[in-house]
């Protein structure tokens, strides 16, 4: 029963955040931008057809389920086969605690993401309310393929430690919670030149 509960609120707080995430691409003029939706997983990250998008995941099954985008194969804990600042803006959702080497990663987005562009950066949140009280487990889930879940000061250090200022921190849950408590943490920041 715990189980299915917890299942239940990471499906609804993972919709959350796609739609967070739709909101800020429309707010950030994604209409006219070039995206890259990196580490897409079979949905994508955000519902948002109007612009230039390009799907990106490591998996070939996971990238024929994507609808109505052009898709790339590539593996996020490895150089990208992207040119230098190709894109105006990176969605990379939900990626994060599932990399051996998150910096590095990082540091490639920093690579591929024009001057001043926008990454947009989702991951679940180590200091979260439902974390605290035992609904989520606190630990990664290793047999999902995580390797370490970030809190909320771990990624505000680490952005600007390979080149982002970090506009805006926002939370997402299944109901309101101060961003910092909140599951999902999505980052907004730009390239800093």
């Amino acid at each position: 029963m715990k189980e299915r509960i917890s299942r239940m609120l990471e499906n609804r707080i993972t919709e959350d955040t796609r739609r967070i995430v739709g909101k800020v691409v429309r707010r950030m003029n994604g209409k006219e931008a070039k995206i890259l939706d990196l580490g897409c997983g079979d949905r994508g990250s955000f519902d948002y057809f109007d612009a230039d998008i390009i799907s990106a995941d490591r998996s070939r099954d996971v990238l024929a389920r994507v609808e109505g985008r052009k898709k790339v194969l590539a593996d996020c804990d490895k150089k990208l086969p992207f040119k230098k600042e190709q894109f105006d803006m990176v969605v990379f959702s939900g990626v994060m605690q599932y990399l051996q080497k998150p910096e590095a990663s990082v540091r490639e987005i920093w690579r591929i993401i024009k001057k001043r562009g926008t990454l947009i950066l989702t991951t679940v949140n180590r200091d979260s309310s439902l974390r605290r009280i035992g609904a989520i487990k606190k630990e990664p889930k290793r047999s999902a393929g995580e390797h370490k879940i970030f809190s909320r000061r771990q990624i505000v250090g680490l952005l600007p430690e390979n080149g982002f200022k970090v506009k805006k921190v926002l939370g997402a849950d299944f109901m309101w919670m101060p961003k910092n408590l909140s599951s999902n943490l999505i980052f907004v920041a730009v390239k800093d030149c």
